[in-house]
């Protein structure tokens, strides 16, 4: 299987290639390449990965991105930085440390006495681990001032001494960003977090600012104690915190509980059902949705790694020998591609890949790749509607004068035709608004009242000894799932069906049209016109129907996600008239209306092309017939002339289109 990040790079060269191509053949603007392009090679593809020390996270990253044992494994959750992996020219890291404030606070708490907080394990963790940074400090204690509030660019060699347990500087690490030359993390974050419930408050919000907006968070398990209180609170008291509605679920070191007979499903079912469980105890219907769509997987990141390993290195690591070994005797296998089969971290990366592509798939690449193509079938279009114009003048034009009234005639007939058509598409288009429309206005109320129910218990069970950055922040996380989740889902379902009975009632539509048309001439080129047009219509149906943001639901305007933060809110009162205002405000009614209108420009569109760009202009070229009979044969030379030079456009415009397919 190919490496996933290549997999995504390679999407976007695509995409790219595709829009040079179309700038080539001025499909489309400069200014409108640039922009597209701009976005491509811009956004950031985050992997945020999380667990407690000891569940294999260093080994995952060192196999599912360096190939190689780069990163050292974590001792203590407290003493890891937080680690950005990402595309350099050159292997390098860059350091950033604490600023002398957040390093003065970390003083001030080791300085405290452990008997002050008996009996408060977070308080009390948060005491050693401060007494454990500051003791480690000693090694640079001459440094330190001169160090603070800066960051330090050094060696990938050296990567040890910032994230190592003992490294030089891990005291005043807060974070440290890797870059590393493999083209497929052009454009990709991996973020390896080192923990929740930081003594450095800053270094824990850092995490959280990864998590918010990462495109997948990987939580590892160690399978020999897969879901254990330490695991609970990472996904319910911290990822929830973060809006994270996007979790796979990684159970680790399965092979210490295969070599005791141990079967794998029997590992999965008990994880699954117990966080159900807990999203049962905490009344949290998120992170319950998520472990629907989504099964654990059972793994082994060493077995991964050693897959990926040179053997004379194996061969010659006394660790690695020791794992080779155990590993073939427990599954009876001797290779590399059996450890790779065995070690599972393939069906891991195909969920990650998954995740990635119905995220990020529809907005970053298929809105540009529907719009080229869209561009192309519109220059098309517009030669193929420009040679049947000149074509229908020249028949015209060619028609004896006493039969000019009776030509009139049939047309305005054939328009009377098509109007009852395209009244009869619109009436049937407008069915299926009425079929679809209200359901989807329901199911969007639904999932939107329920987020609300969710958040109004969470207010009713906060008590004031809490502290209010908590309730804050759950209201948050439920009020960021619904709309970044779910309601996008409901909206996405409903409007696929919706566009694709849209192109069941065009294709029919454009059927009678071209009966029409072709008996009014039998010479007309049916497939030639109305294939490209069919093409241009559809592709601009999408557009149009997926330009609409959700933001645009609520009425508010300005910062849509400021201004459904809870953060700000001073008291349990403010968070109350926060929840009103924003209950006021969900307005779905918004959308209806906006496939609504889609609807009639669409009917518009279909009707200006059909009857406005091809009755039309016969009826005009008759009666000029009619008026101005001496220039007939002229006109007939120069129309014979420019559809000459149409047709090597078309072949011109067809040969480019091939080009871009092929692609």
């Amino acid at each position: 299987m190919s490496n996933i990040f290549e997999d995504y790079q390679a999407k976007k060269k695509y995409i790219i290639e595709l829009t040079n191509e179309a700038i080539k053949y001025e499909w489309i603007s400069k200014e409108r390449a640039d922009e597209i392009i701009k976005k491509i090679e811009n956004d950031v593809l985050t992997i945020g990965v999380i667990g407690q020390v000891k569940c294999g996270k260093s080994t995952f990253l060192n196999s599912f991105v360096f190939e190689d044992d780069v990163l050292p494994a974590a001792s203590t959750p407290m003493t890891a930085a937080l680690s950005v992996i990402t595309y350099g020219e050159t292997k390098k890291i860059v350091a950033e440390f604490y600023t002398k404030e957040e390093w003065d606070e970390q003083k001030i708490t080791a300085g405290r006495d452990l008997s002050e907080v008996e009996g408060n394990e977070a308080e009390s963790e948060k005491i050693k681990a401060a007494q454990e940074l500051v003791e480690k400090s000693d090694k640079i204690s001459n440094k330190i001032d001169s160090l603070l509030g800066k960051t330090q660019e050094d060696s990938f060699e050296n990567l040890i001494e910032y994230v190592g347990a003992d490294g030089k500087y891990i005291s005043i690490t807060k974070a440290v960003k890797i870059f590393y030359p493999k083209e497929y993390l052009k454009g990709v974050e991996i973020v390896d977090t080192p923990g929740f419930n930081d003594p450095i408050v800053s270094r824990e919000e850092r995490t959280k600012e990864f998590l918010n907006k990462a495109d997948v968070v990987l939580m590892m398990l160690y399978a020999g104690q897969a879901y254990n209180s330490v695991d609970r609170t990472i996904l319910f008291e911290n990822v929830r915190q973060c809006g994270i509605g996007k979790v796979l679920i990684g159970i680790n070191k399965y092979d210490l509980l295969y070599a005791k007979g141990k079967d794998e499903s029997e590992i999965k079912e008990y994880v699954k059902n117990e966080i159900l469980k807990t999203c049962t105890e905490y009344q949290d219907d998120t992170i319950a949705d998520i472990m629907k769509e989504t099964e654990p997987v059972i793994l082994s990141a060493s077995m991964a790694l050693l897959a990926e390993l040179s053997m004379s290195k194996i061969a010659n690591n006394e660790n690695y020998k020791f794992h080779w070994k155990n590993y073939c005797d427990i599954f009876e296998i001797n290779n590399q591609k059996q450890f790779r089969e065995k070690s599972h971290i393939d069906e891991l990366t195909q969920q990650i890949l998954n995740l990635i592509e119905n995220e990020k798939g529809n907005i970053l690449f298929t809105k540009p790749k529907n719009e080229i193509l869209a561009a192309g079938a519109n220059k098309e279009a517009d030669i193929k509607k420009k040679i049947l114009d000149y074509q229908n003048e020249l028949n015209v034009l060619k028609t004896p004068d006493d039969e000019l009234d009776e030509k009139l005639d049939k047309l305005l007939r054939v328009e009377k035709r098509l109007n009852k058509k395209l009244e009869k598409m619109d009436y049937n288009l407008e069915e299926v608004l009425e079929e679809r429309l209200p359901k989807l206005n329901r199911s969007l109320k639904a999932e939107f009242e329920r987020a609300c129910d969710q958040m109004n218990r969470k207010v009713d069970e906060w008590k004031r000894s809490e502290k209010l950055e908590i309730l804050r922040l759950k209201l948050d996380k439920i009020i960021r799932v619904v709309l970044s989740r779910d309601i996008p889902r409901e909206v996405e379902n409903e409007t696929f069906k919706i566009k694709q009975q849209f192109r069941d009632e065009i294709s029919t539509y454009f059927l009678d049209v071209s009966k029409e048309v072709e008996k009014y001439d039998s010479e007309f080129d049916r497939d030639c016109y109305f294939d490209s047009l069919q093409t241009k219509i559809k592709l601009s149906v999408d557009k149009e129907i997926n330009s609409y943001g959700i933001e645009n639901i609520f009425s508010k305007e300005g910062d849509f996600w400021s201004s459904l933060s809870f953060r700000r809110a001073k008291d349990k009162e403010a968070i109350i008239d926060k929840l009103t205002i924003i209950q006021t405000e969900f307005n779905p009614e918004n959308y209806v209306k906006f496939i609504s209108d889609k609807k009639n420009l669409i009917v518009e569109n279909i009707k200006t092309e059909t009857i406005g760009e091809i009755i039309d202009p016969i009826k005009n070229t008759i009666n000029k017939c009619k008026d101005e009979k001496d220039e007939k044969a002229k006109l007939i030379i120069s129309l014979e002339e420019k559809n000459k030079q149409l047709d090597i456009e078309k072949n011109k415009i067809a040969e480019q289109i091939k080009s871009i397919k092929a692609l």
